[in-house]
């Protein structure tokens, strides 16, 4: 954890943990990353059993990113660690929808799982476009087909919320721009997007705007189809960012 920039260790996890379970928490999320430096297949599969094993409510698995700015990209520009291959982050991939399946969890998102009905509502919001409103420094909300967030600056926001709306970035999103995130974020969700839903939301059929699209995915084994359903195959979510180009439109 420390060659990660992280403050707490692996013994950390457990102990806040059955902390919050005892304080009366039975909805709780841990968030696991793969694909770490030096990381074996073996560590993996224990950490993916040693969570499972705490049966919290929902868990999130995701393949590390390095991300210029923070403390891991400086710890690793300086030292070069070694990462998995690609190969080898693709099976850790793989490992997690098994092994957690086997302690009961399901995948209904790219990166999450979840025990019956512990789905993540507010994230699903995001992948569904419904609305949300945030309160706070550097909060973002969406409504009424209008994205915006909050100044990151506490003074600012403290200063400016009681006389006026504290907004920045207000951004009106198209017709066009609302069916490309219909079908990106609603892509990332395991049952897909629906022609009904589409059509309720732009008043256009998902296959008159996306046929050329879908088929051509279809054909390359990375999206199914189930009646007027249409989301990705196992194949497809190895490959997601690809699928999701094809549905921008130009």
């Amino acid at each position: 954890m420390k060659r990660l920039g992280r403050i707490h260790c692996a013994e950390d996890i457990s102990r806040a943990y059955e902390a919050a379970v005892r304080a009366g928490f039975d909805n709780i999320n841990l968030d696991l990353i793969f694909g770490l430096p030096e990381q074996s297949m073996e560590d993996w599969a224990e950490t993916l059993r040693l969570t499972s094993s705490l049966k919290p409510a929902h868990i999130s698995a995701y393949s590390l990113i390095i991300e210029e700015g923070t403390a891991f990209s400086r710890l690793y520009n300086e030292g070069k660690p070694p990462l998995p291959s690609e190969d080898e982050e693709r099976r850790m991939y793989y490992a997690v929808t098994e092994i957690l399946g086997a302690y009961g969890y399901r995948q209904y998102e790219i990166s999450n799982y979840a025990l019956d009905g512990r789905e993540c509502r507010h994230n699903i919001k995001y992948w569904k476009r419904d609305p949300y409103i945030g309160f706070g420094t550097d909060s973002h909300s969406f409504y009424d087909n209008t994205r915006w967030c909050n100044t990151s600056s506490l003074d600012k926001y403290m200063s400016i919320a009681e006389q006026i709306n504290p907004r920045e970035q207000v951004k009106r999103v198209s017709e066009k721009e609302a069916m490309e995130e219909t079908m990106f974020l609603g892509l990332r969700l395991n049952e897909g997007v629906d022609e009904e839903t589409f059509r309720r939301a732009h008043g256009v059929g998902l296959f008159e705007i996306y046929g050329k699209a879908v088929d051509k995915m279809k054909r390359l084994g990375l999206m199914e189809q189930a009646g007027n359903r249409v989301f990705l195959t196992v194949r497809g979510r190895d490959v997601s960012n690809y699928v999701f180009t094809e549905f921008l439109l130009c």
